[in-house]
């Protein structure tokens, strides 16, 4: 399972776009829902931006 700190790395970008007081909120759910390799970057950043607008989080 990615750590809280590995998945903020890997989409600093995704998570830039939203407002800052969704962050924590979007790394527990992109956590919740990846059970993908580690080192999959790429999965990470598409599940991100997934939940990010399926939930529709305000941006700055």
């Amino acid at each position: 399972m990615l750590t809280t700190e590995q998945i903020e790395n890997v989409a600093a970008e995704v998570i830039q776009g939203i407002a800052p007081e969704y962050h924590a909120e979007l790394v527990k759910e992109t956590r919740r829902r990846y059970h993908g390799p580690a080192d999959d970057t790429a999965a990470v950043i598409d599940l991100m931006q997934n939940v990010a607008a399926t939930r529709h989080y305000p941006t700055r």
